[in-house]
């Protein structure tokens, strides 16, 4: 309730312009983004007004949605967080306080507001707080009031003042234009509050005349000629400058060049499609040049400059298109993907459908909405499995339909509900289709564990369109982590933990991998198979130049599970060491210690680079090193077992 007073000013301009112009304040995404066809069918969000996109949470309990954001970027109401469009974000929600409702600013937007108050009328509005987020383009709004009470503004009783937000060709410079008002009602509105977001680096001058600059924000607001402040605020670094309305204001605010953004986007978007697509690709910037790869691997300046609309024909597999657009300064847009699925007219429909808990073996039933196609009879046809709850049906010939499931007993949808849209290849789970297989996965190239060196890790997901977030701190990583662009160096030990999100908001499981790294290798750790009727193991150590750890019987171990125990010894790049429980040792006495390095397991006398327990007979045979105390690959395997390995180690 209190924003939408505060936004009283903006919301009453576009009420205005609705009443000339029939366009009202709330607006599909398809009516704003006519060539998107991820905003076609978008029935999720829809624009607030040209600069602010929402999204509301209407489902008690929801802690997260899934909001696709159109080209262009796009700035967080509540937060400040920025965001680059074209893609589909997962935004996590306070479903207890409702504290954060999905709301998004526009790059470029001009967003009028005014302080609180409990209903309009409450008190003489003598000041508009004016948020400025520049871009690259030139954007407008019309600033309007009337007595909100008669007819009079058709007689020309109103006040309307235009606003200009324009970024200077280097960057380095915004103007902000105020025209003279028209109309001849005269508001209580005092002043504009300009909230220019951008950092400051010089003088702001009105109307070519340097303006005061005052300490604070709040020197700012309480004195009584105009002047600038600067300052921070959710967005960042902001210059506030206040002058008077009514009159025409042609505001300079000095900055430090704002980052150059550029976007770039496909036409049409990645999907389903019959037959042969012609795909366009457009850059936010004319002086823009885009490349494109269609082999899956990432394109650069090298790869192929995109010339002429680009056209994929039918294919038995997904084609992938990988593009980014860089400028005549090299400012480079961030790598766009989309996976097209082209086929041949008549190829059908393939059909997915994760079976609920509870459901038998599932049926799916279809029909054609128009008419002129007969489906099976209900309740359909049996669906074939295809392991892990997955079931598939192909429909032959057809280019689109509609699906019901059913197990004999439950149904999607219910009973007298129409049936669900499906074109191409499609995957139903919970409530929700997919254009790619949603349960998706992701892994990392390097396995936690204890390593000499720092690690380079690459991070893969399951899906080509899934985007991997990853944080290094310990704490659960969600789509507002740090985005993974490039592999990742470890050099220290750390707690890598990362989550794979597909374009359509579904989400893998958390991985971790815990890697412990000691750049000088001075770090090792034993692992020691508790033999039957031991004690609980000590290993003593030293080294073979004399350097001796704790005093016999050395130090106790931990408990890591199924008989084993583990110790780390810090400071030492190899070691000898024996192990006891105080009456039973190994080696035996007067023996020397087996040598270590990094990390080892030992079992039954030999030694292992990997925990033995989950490791085949031969493939624990392969590791066999000269600490095997006089032990060979035959006294291991059975007669079968040794013909499996290669002669070598026979």
């Amino acid at each position: 309730m209190q924003l939408r007073y505060t936004l009283i000013p903006y919301i009453y301009s576009y009420d205005r312009s609705a009443s000339q112009s029939g366009l009202g304040l709330v607006r599909s995404l398809m009516m704003e983004y006519p060539n998107d066809s991820n905003a076609a069918n978008d029935k999720e969000a829809w624009m607030f007004g040209d600069y602010m996109l929402v999204s509301p949470v209407v489902n008690q309990g929801q802690t997260s949605k899934s909001i696709y954001l159109p080209e262009g970027n796009w700035i967080d109401y509540t937060t400040g967080r920025e965001y680059t469009g074209g893609q589909t974000i997962n935004y996590a929600v306070d479903s207890t306080n409702w504290s954060d409702i999905p709301l998004f600013i526009k790059s470029g937007a001009i967003i009028p507001t005014q302080d609180f108050e409990n209903y309009v009328g409450e008190k003489k509005i003598t000041d508009v707080y004016v948020d400025a987020f520049p871009s690259d383009k030139a954007t407008t709004f019309d600033y309007y009031d009337d007595d909100g009470t008669s007819y009079d503004y058709e007689n020309g009783s109103y006040f309307d003042q235009k606003m200009t937000l324009q970024t200077s060709t280097d960057s380095k410079s915004v103007q902000f234009n105020i025209d003279k008002n028209t109309g001849s009602y005269t508001p209580d509105l005092k002043d504009y509050i300009v909230k220019m977001h951008v950092k400051g680096n010089g003088a702001v001058t009105a109307n070519g005349q340097a303006l005061t600059q005052y300490s604070s924000y709040d020197a700012l607001k309480s004195a009584s000629g105009e002047g600038y402040a600067s300052g921070t605020d959710t967005y960042g670094n902001v210059v506030y400058i206040k002058v008077s309305s009514g009159d025409a204001k042609n505001i300079n605010v000095s900055c430090n060049p704002l980052p150059v953004t550029i976007t770039a986007a496909a036409n049409p978007k990645g999907g389903t499609y019959y037959g042969p697509q012609t795909v366009s690709l457009t850059a936010s910037k004319s002086d823009a040049t885009i490349y494109y790869t269609l082999d899956g691997t990432t394109p650069t300046v090298n790869s192929t400059k995109y010339i002429a609309p680009i056209t994929l024909n039918p294919s038995s597999s997904k084609q992938q298109l990988n593009f980014l657009a860089v400028d005549a300064s090299g400012n480079q847009s961030q790598i766009y993907t989309e996976v097209y699925n082209v086929l041949k007219v008549g190829d059908g429909i393939k059909v997915h459908f994760k079976d609920p808990n509870g459901w038998s073996a599932p049926n799916i039933y279809y029909y054609d909405p128009a008419g002129k196609l007969t489906g099976p009879g209900w309740p359909g046809v049996k669906m074939n499995s295809d392991g892990n709850g997955w079931y598939s049906y192909t429909i032959q010939n057809w280019t689109s339909a509609k699906v019901l499931f059913d197990d004999g007993t439950n149904q999607i949808p219910g009973v007298n509900q129409p049936g669900i849209d499906v074109t191409g290849e499609e995957w139903y789970e919970n409530g929700k289709l997919y254009q790619a297989n949603p349960d998706i996965s992701a892994s990392a190239s390097v396995k936690g564990g204890t390593y000499k060196n720092a690690q380079t890790v690459t991070l893969t997901a399951s899906n080509s369109d899934a985007t991997i977030y990853y944080t290094l701190d310990g704490t659960t990583p969600t789509v507002n982590s740090a985005k993974y662009t490039a592999p990742i160096t470890i050099n220290s030990t750390t707690t890598l933990k990362f989550i794979a999100v597909g374009s359509q908001g579904n989400q893998s499981d958390v991985y971790t991998e815990v890697y412990n790294i000691n750049t000088v290798g001075n770090i090792i750790t034993v692992h020691f198979k508790n033999p039957s009727g031991w004690g609980a193991p000590y290993v003593y150590y030293y080294t073979s130049s004399g350097q001796t750890g704790p005093g016999w019987p050395g130090v106790k171990m931990n408990s890591d599970g199924n008989g084993w125990y583990s110790y780390t010894i810090n400071g030492l790049s190899s070691a000898k060491v024996l192990f006891n429980d105080k009456i039973n040792q190994t080696p035996g006495r007067n023996q020397p210690g087996y040598d270590v390095t990094g990390e080892e397991w030992y079992e039954n006398g030999t030694w292992y680079k990997s925990n033995p327990d989950v490791e085949s007979i031969a493939k624990a045979a392969l590791k066999i090193n000269s600490k095997t105390v006089n032990y060979n690959v035959n006294s291991l395997c059975d007669a079968a077992t040794i013909n499996l390995l290669p002669p070598c180690l026979r």
